[in-house]
């Protein structure tokens, strides 16, 4: 019982350092440079660098959530806790491809700074390759995994209630929206907003583990706990 506690306020304190390296991180690095003037100040920018260590961070949270939370839910369904491990290590993947990604952006960077005018025209179908798979990566499939994962986590809990249901509720509402993200064309503003309730889900819920013990379960799928 003590081991499985800890389990569960690391998971809570993953869930804070994954959302904050996260939004941190990403920041940092920032939008697509756009431009070769852009990409130069991008290679020569130490808070790439930095942005780019966060976006490790995030990956390496990821991995460590659903591992500190797997035996929790593996007393409910083995096959749940093992869906939710495997979507969060597919996450970890990518997220560790947006930081290479953003590591070649640098790198073209400092080759465009000393490149010239008819170097500059020779590296752009590269900046632009790099640029296209950062942007799908970051915007598409990030959240996708997200999306594939997070419902194996809430649902457990909502069927369980080891959580309290709002939590859960409010969970698989953030997860319909970040969802909807990835096939709907729409502003950032907009995006914005639709990905704030699982942004504020996961910084509720990673305190909420952190500080409070997990409720006993109301129902236990016995025959898949062994699965």
């Amino acid at each position: 019982m003590v081991s499985t506690r800890r389990s569960v306020r690391i998971a809570g304190a993953l869930f804070l350092i994954a959302m904050v390296s996260s939004l941190v991180g990403g920041g940092l690095i920032g939008e697509e440079p756009g431009s070769a003037k852009g990409l130069i100040e991008m290679g020569a920018s130490g808070q790439v660098a930095v942005g780019i260590i966060l976006e490790m961070i995030n990956a390496a949270a990821v991995v460590g959530i659903a591992a500190a939370l797997y035996p929790t839910l593996r007393e409910h369904s083995g096959a749940m806790a093992a869906a939710y491990l495997g979507f969060r290590i597919l996450e970890a993947v990518v997220c560790v491809d947006a930081a290479f990604n953003s590591l070649t952006l640098v790198a073209l960077g400092r080759q465009v700074a000393s490149a010239g005018v008819a170097g500059i025209a020779q590296l752009e179908p590269a900046v632009a390759l790099a640029m296209a798979e950062r942007s799908q990566t970051v915007g598409v499939l990030v959240p996708l995994f997200v999306a594939l994962s997070a419902p194996f986590l809430y649902i457990t809990m909502y069927r369980t209630q080891r959580l309290p249901r709002y939590i859960s509720v409010w969970g698989l509402i953030g997860v319909a929206l970040m969802a909807l993200l990835n096939v709907l064309a729409v502003p950032m503003s907009v995006g914005l907003v639709m990905a704030l309730p699982i942004i504020t889900n996961e910084i509720y819920m990673g305190i909420w583990l952190i500080v409070k013990e997990l409720r006993p379960a109301a129902l236990t799928s016995g025959s898949d706990t062994a699965a």
